[in-house]
């Protein structure tokens, strides 16, 4: 593996760990120990989560039927259709 990249994976899991420790961190105590490590507006997020009592441990028992599906698919059609070129972009 490339030595710079090396450096920047090695950059990227310090940087992971980090906000890892924050979320723990929030999780336990509704706080974050290092204001720079997390930007305003994850934190604000955070803050919202919290105070509407969403449990950060569990997973939404959302599973819709096809026929569910294909409802709400319908029903956002233009906007799906709009946004697809942008979400592509990010995930190329």
């Amino acid at each position: 593996m490339d030595i710079g990249l090396q450096a920047d994976l090695k950059g990227v899991q310090g940087r992971t760990q980090k906000i890892r420790q924050e979320w723990e961190n929030f999780v336990k105590t509704g706080k974050v120990q290092k204001e720079d490590v997390i930007s305003a507006e994850v934190l604000s997020s955070w803050m919202r989560c919290r105070n509407k009592g969403v449990d950060p441990n569990k997973f939404p028992d959302v599973c819709l039927n096809p026929e569910e599906l294909n409802e709400r698919l319908e029903a956002n059609r233009t906007l799906l259709k709009v946004i697809s070129p942008f979400l592509q972009a990010i995930t190329d």
